[in-house]
């Protein structure tokens, strides 16, 4: 189905951003009467919207296409989808063939950015806040850091951007809010948790930063820190079959003992399991660096491997795992999620990231 710009009436919605300039918004306004917008559903495709060029056999002219998947909504006028129209030139030979495509591009809808990130080019992805600003974590580094994942639910009116907590610069505070455990309470907003796209699908990668909990941390019955999965995260409650995600992340118990939380097809119920690291609890008030390294199984084999070390020091070393019975299950999405689960202390608790890599 094809709908014209005007059709949709989408002026209004220039109110709805403020991460790209007016002056976006101008060029975005000048050529909306130039492209034509087209609904596509393919759950395949992993971008919200893409631009293109697209030859018009019958008028004989290269039209500007905005193509919208799977009941995405057509982007404000300010996102950067439009200034990449605006900015096509328009070739001066005519098409070989009716619906040739030039030009294409992958926009995620919240993004303002490509999706794409150091990883593809088998280069580290670092998020290390020096740039971010003091304060509340705002909306246009929250998306410039992390590969823009989706603004919403991920209650990020509970993570700030702090100096002096016994390491050099800035890094990120998480405050837990108090007698709430798990993410879905509050519509989602009881904890901070994003889940954005690698820029790249790995068959092993490596994960690290650095934590710290609160001199005053309260362990309540345990909680979750951040992890990696399959393209779609896997949902709590049930067991991988192989052919629809997986995930490896960490936990800490009441007492303190942290080790890994994996979802994988040999798990002993539907629960993900939870494999204690070879070291004392976790003292409150120090910082340590996680490092861990998962590489995926071949499919139908098991030779699936997780590797965590911690301040350096080897802490767990599971191998012959199956997470998948098909190569399209890879590595492709950071589950970054900090909460309790369980019973939840009475009062607030802070835990403190820094340094977060991702390395191929």
């Amino acid at each position: 189905m094809k709908l014209t710009f005007k059709a949709l009436g989408l002026g209004l919605l220039l109110l709805s951003s403020v991460i790209t300039t007016s002056a976006q918004a101008a060029a975005a306004r000048g050529i909306q009467d130039k492209v034509t917008i087209i609904k596509m559903t393919n759950p395949d495709q992993k971008f919200d919207v893409a631009a293109k060029l697209q030859w018009n056999a019958s008028y004989k002219r290269w039209d500007r296409i905005l193509v919208t998947y799977n009941s995405n909504p057509v982007p404000p006028l300010t996102h950067p989808v439009w200034s990449y129209l605006s900015n096509m030139r328009i070739p001066t030979q005519a098409g070989t063939k009716p619906g040739e495509n030039r030009l294409y591009k992958v926009f995620y809808l919240q993004a303002y950015c490509n999706g794409i990130t150091p990883l593809a080019s088998g280069r580290p992805m670092v998020v290390n806040f020096e740039n971010a600003t003091l304060g509340v974590y705002n909306q246009r580094e929250f998306f410039r850091d992390w590969n823009c994942p989706n603004w919403n639910d991920t209650g990020m009116k509970y993570a700030s951007i702090v100096r002096g907590t016994g390491r050099a610069g800035k890094v990120l505070q998480i405050t837990l809010p108090s007698g709430h455990a798990g993410c879905a309470e509050r519509g989602g907003d009881a904890c901070v948790q994003w889940k954005p796209h690698m820029g790249t699908r790995a068959e092993q990668l490596t994960y690290s930063y650095w934590l710290r909990l609160a001199p005053n941390f309260d362990f309540g019955a345990g909680g979750r820190l951040p992890g990696i999965g399959s393209v779609v995260p896997h949902p709590e409650g049930t067991k991988p079959n192989g052919n629809n995600s997986w995930s490896v992340g960490a936990a800490w118990k009441g007492d303190g003992s942290v080790g890994q939380y994996v979802y994988h097809m040999d798990q002993s119920g539907s629960k993900g399991d939870f494999w204690a690291w070879n070291t004392a609890p976790l003292n409150k008030g120090q910082w340590y660096q996680v490092k861990t390294t998962i590489k995926v199984n071949a499919p139908n084999q098991s030779n699936g491997a997780v590797t965590t070390t911690l301040n350096g020091k080897t802490v767990l070393n599971k191998t012959g795992l199956r997470f998948r019975q098909t190569d399209k299950l890879t590595i492709e999405r950071l589950l970054f999620n900090v909460f309790y689960t369980g019973r939840a202390p009475s009062k607030a608790n802070q835990v403190y990231i820094d340094n977060f890599q991702l390395t191929p």
